[in-house]
Parts: C-alpha cells; structure tokens; sequence
C-alpha cells in the first residue's frame, strides 16, 4: 500500500492533480530545525548558532562536521 503524500506529489508531477499537502517549502524549515536539535544533542551545553543561508553553525566549528559529512567510500555520487 503506497503513501497518501507520494501518492499526491506524483499526481501533481504528472500535471493530474492539486499540489500536494506535504508542502516542501514549508516542511523545509521543520526538517531542518528538527535536525539541528539532533545536531544539539551530540553537544549537550554549546551554544550553536544556525546560519541558514550559509548552511554552518557559526558559533562551534566542531559541529560543523556533522552539517555535510562527506560521503562513505562508494557512495559519492
């Protein structure tokens, strides 16, 4: 049984319906606020400043790792 919200997003892709529910340009900003929570947690009582339009935190350079690990052996693309 397939997703509801692939569902929608292919039916909107193909031109055969509405845009989908699952709206990426609001979802974005959940995900990523999401993810720098997870970030948070590997460095419990840093401060960590998030600077969207450079994608980096600016005020821990150690976390900065974690933002854009470079790809396993076999997986660059």
């Amino acid at each position: 049984m397939r997703d509801v919200a692939i569902d929608q997003w292919l039916n909107f892709a193909k031109g055969a319906g509405p845009a989908p529910l699952a709206n990426f340009e609001v979802q974005s900003p959940v995900t990523e606020a999401f993810l720098l929570g997870c970030l948070a947690q590997r460095f419990p009582g840093e401060r960590l400043e998030w600077d969207a339009a450079n994608t980096k935190i600016t005020t821990f350079e150690k976390a900065n790792k974690f933002v854009d690990p470079p790809a396993r052996s076999g997986y660059a693309g």
